[in-house]
């Protein structure tokens, strides 16, 4: 009885012991495993190419009426060797009506630079704004939202979510608390990686983009 006693204990011992130590290693395990990494914003702008292009349907935010398009197609990259500005983008913006009427003009951005920025420019912009008049971004947290909007009557399926930025932003002038314009953002979209846009009464709604491959050579290089 008492040998039998001692056969009991020595096999719970063990089996504890074990358990222990299973417990232990997995446990540090678990430490030792990397964690994700977390989500770090990049303005697409940073990476664009000569040819990226994106069209974007202009609505009205009110009432969703369809005021026309804008167009932003990269003309030329020029990086200057030696310096850390940046590359300087040579784009052109297209504004055209329901009626095809359009107007076009070309701006050079330097998206480190405070002037403009990675926030696409409206056709009127700029360089001489006054002071605090220009959006300052003020937050930007993670979201998950569509790529493109089909209308409600479209028969095509909507399209699966992307994972990307909220970029929210105050015009200084007005108001530090109050939103002014929010853009959301992912790589998956050319120039500056805006697949939605609100800014003033104005929606900005991703209508095509061209993403040519990645094998020119940039300017300046």
């Amino acid at each position: 009885m008492k040998k039998a006693l001692l056969i009991v204990i020595a096999v719970e011992s063990a089996l504890l012991a074990g358990g222990l130590g299973l417990y232990l290693f997995g446990g540090l395990d678990c430490l030792e495993r990397p964690s994700p990494p977390l989500p770090v914003f990049r303005p697409p702008l940073h990476d664009t190419r000569i040819g990226d292009m994106v069209r974007y349907e202009r609505r009205d935010r009110a009432t969703g009426k369809v005021l026309g398009y804008l167009d932003y197609e990269v003309r030329q990259v020029i990086i200057t060797k030696g310096t850390t500005i940046g590359p300087e983008i040579v784009l052109a913006i297209k504004e055209s009506d329901t009626n095809s009427a359009s107007r076009e003009r070309i701006l050079r951005i330097q998206p480190r630079a405070l002037m403009k920025g990675f926030l696409p420019p409206r056709f009127e912009d700029e360089d001489d704004f006054p002071a605090g008049e220009r959006a300052v971004v003020s937050r930007i947290s993670t979201a998950t939202f569509p790529l493109q909007e089909h209308p409600p009557s479209s028969p095509r399926p909507p399209p699966p979510p992307v994972h990307g930025f909220l970029v929210e932003a105050v015009i200084p002038r007005k108001s530090l608390t109050e939103i002014a314009e929010r853009y959301w953002m992912t790589e998956e979209v050319p120039v500056f990686g805006v697949a939605r846009a609100e800014r003033g009464g104005e929606l900005l709604v991703l209508h095509r983009m061209e993403k040519p491959k990645r094998t020119q050579p940039e300017a300046g290089k």
